[in-house]
């Protein structure tokens, strides 16, 4: 039985051979656009197409590479389309795995159509069970043409939140539902990750003078009081602080903060010291009467 490579690069033309679309696919991708034009899609090469059968045109329609590694497929599809000239072609991007060099407006067009998709709790309902089936290749090549530098760089200089807008992210965020299986995923995730310097540098310059709420310090006491604090967590933040030099902005902070603490405050660290204490005196007979 002869096996056929699994990717292939395919050219639509018009009937003196000039062509219009290059595009990469598998099994029965390169008839799809045709099918598509006939359903009413709405784009340039689909009413290119239709014009061709109302006028009788064939559509020639080859297959010009075939391979079975996926990213020589999109590096041929890159090729090809700048062989040709984008210009000669209905083609709205580079090719490639992703969108590379899309026009404005129709980066704006898709954008409009993925918010009114959002926008309903079915539509949202439909987006979560498309992405569910997505498979884990389709999954990793999403995550990394999103989080690529220029990515980053590009989000960075053009998202910029209103107040209306962080309020409604607040919202969406509390009212989200984080399962088990969430969290443990998270977790596993970020497990051994540390931030590099700059990083580190970033987040303290956005928490300086930061003022927190009432309600922001009892949600986080909660939190940390439901969550704990495990024997390796105590053992990591003491070895992340031995031996470091506190900087006198610092020590002048911790001394403005235990002079403002209120007396139930002052209570529960006299209790907490003492538990401390008596943990490590239970812990020192102990190891004497071994």
């Amino acid at each position: 039985m002869l096996l056929l490579p699994k990717y292939f690069i395919y050219v639509y033309a018009r009937a003196n051979g000039q062509p219009f679309y290059v595009g990469k696919g598998t099994r029965r991708r390169i008839y799809a656009h045709i099918n598509e034009a006939k359903r009413g899609h709405v784009c340039w090469k689909c009413c290119l197409i239709r014009k061709m059968l109302r006028t009788g045109e064939p559509v020639l329609r080859y297959i010009v590479f075939a391979t079975d590694d996926e990213q020589e497929a999109y590096d041929k599809e890159q090729e090809i389309i700048a062989l040709i000239g984008r210009d000669k072609l209905t083609n709205q991007t580079d090719g490639g795995d992703g969108i590379f060099n899309m026009p404005p407006e129709s980066i704006q067009r898709i954008s409009e159509k993925a918010k009114a998709r959002a926008a309903t709790p079915e539509g949202r309902a439909r987006l979560v069970a498309a992405a569910a089936k997505q498979s884990p290749e389709a999954k990793r090549r999403a995550f990394f043409a999103m989080h690529t530098p220029e990515a980053h760089a590009k989000r960075a200089a053009n998202f910029k939140l209103t107040p209306e807008g962080k309020a409604r992210r607040a919202e969406l965020n509390k009212a989200r539902v984080w399962t088990p299986e969430m969290r443990a995923a998270m977790s596993e995730e970020k497990k051994g990750k540390l931030h590099t310097e700059d990083a580190r540098a970033k987040i303290g310059a956005g928490l300086k003078g930061r003022v927190f709420t009432a309600e922001h310090r009892a949600n986080i006491s909660a939190a940390a009081k439901k969550r704990g604090i495990s024997p390796e967590m105590q053992a990591a933040a003491i070895a992340a602080t031995k031996g470091k030099p506190r900087s006198d902005e610092f020590k002048a902070k911790l001394s403005a903060a235990k002079r403002n603490q209120s007396e139930e405050t002052r209570r529960k660290n006299s209790e907490s010291n003492k538990r401390t204490w008596e943990r490590r005196r239970a812990a020192k007979l102990d190891k004497a009467d071994e």
